[in-house]
């Protein structure tokens, strides 16, 4: 049971650090976008 404790805990940091990478992403996809706004002009 401590290994399903254990493997549980790190399925939910996987998923933090998921998240928080999607969040990460997003922004840089944004940034992207609009320096090839600014490029295009």
């Amino acid at each position: 049971s401590r290994s399903r404790a254990r493997k549980q805990a790190h399925v939910t940091q996987i998923e933090s650090e998921v998240h928080q990478l999607r969040e990460e992403n997003e922004q840089l996809r944004l940034n992207s976008r609009l320096q090839w706004r600014c490029r295009c002009r």
